[in-house]
């Protein structure tokens, strides 16, 4: 199932929730923890579309009352409506591209100097600044596991959580 099965998915998320609401739902904690990350899963992955497209529907008829009533003020605001919603479909292309099986699951990442001197050692900071940039932007959470300051600038390494 990738990302844009949408339809698929939020009815398998119908699914799910019917699951949970039966009587012995917890009698076995594993099938029910499974069953409640998967539901976590497709939530975290149809919501955004939904907001989205909910969104859009809001911000058309903006549009389309501010045509009729010459309201430039609802025409600005659907106008930024529509500049916020670039942001966030850019965010669902972002997450589709991250569909695999895996690819919900955290990851370490691992930046070293190696040779170079105290050039390698700042090429290693601007790195590290660039993904702690990227993961911000992104929402992601991003924990220091490992840092390592070079003998005059920058850094030797650094791990992150992500």
């Amino acid at each position: 199932m990738t990302l844009f099965d949408y339809e698929n998915k939020r009815q398998r998320l119908s699914e799910l929730e019917d699951q949970m609401g039966q009587a012995d739902f917890w009698d076995d904690q594993k099938k029910a923890n499974e069953i409640v990350a998967e539901l976590k899963l497709i939530k975290a992955q149809t919501d955004p579309i939904y907001k989205v497209s909910e969104d859009f529907e809001n911000a058309k008829l903006a549009y389309e009352m501010s045509k009729e009533e010459g309201d430039s003020d609802l025409l600005t605001e659907a106008d930024q409506t529509l500049y916020e919603l670039i942001g966030k479909m850019e965010k669902i292309e972002t997450q589709s591209l991250l569909g695999g099986k895996h690819d919900h699951r955290d990851c370490f990442l691992t930046i070293s100097s190696g040779d170079g001197g105290t050039e390698a050692n700042d090429w290693c900071e601007m790195l590290f600044r660039m993904y702690l940039y990227y993961c911000e932007k992104q929402g992601w959470k991003l924990d220091e596991v490992e840092k390592s300051h070079g003998s005059e600038v920058g850094l030797d390494s650094v791990t992150l959580h992500v």
